[in-house]
């Protein structure tokens, strides 16, 4: 069990087809440990838990991804604040990759 495998779970469910149905079918029922059995009828293996960082850490990511300027290659978070510093459109903003997504 590893939040690696539910991250490629979650990757995944977005461009394969199969995997969306699955996560389909729970409907309204749907939560971490219907999700958890979800994984595991597609070959994935985790826990509640690390479906959970896995989101966190996705989240996170496209957060960096599409709120952000295209930082130059080898940019690197701050060593001061441990955060990228970016500007949206009104001004400074930084994003600690680590921090908890807004849900």
């Amino acid at each position: 069990m590893s939040t690696k495998s539910a991250l490629q779970f979650i990757q995944r469910a977005g461009k394969d087809e199969s995997i969306g149905d699955v996560i389909r079918e729970l409907g309204y029922e749907a939560n971490l440990d219907t999700l958890v059995k979800a994984g595991l009828r597609v070959g994935y293996c985790f826990t509640a838990e690390e479906l959970l960082a896995a989101y966190k850490l996705d989240w996170n990511a496209r957060w960096i991804l599409y709120s952000c300027p295209r930082q130059p290659a080898g940019s690197y978070p701050s060593p001061k604040t441990g955060t990228i510093d970016c500007c949206i459109n009104t001004g400074e903003h930084h994003l600690s990759p680590w921090s908890t997504p807004r849900v």
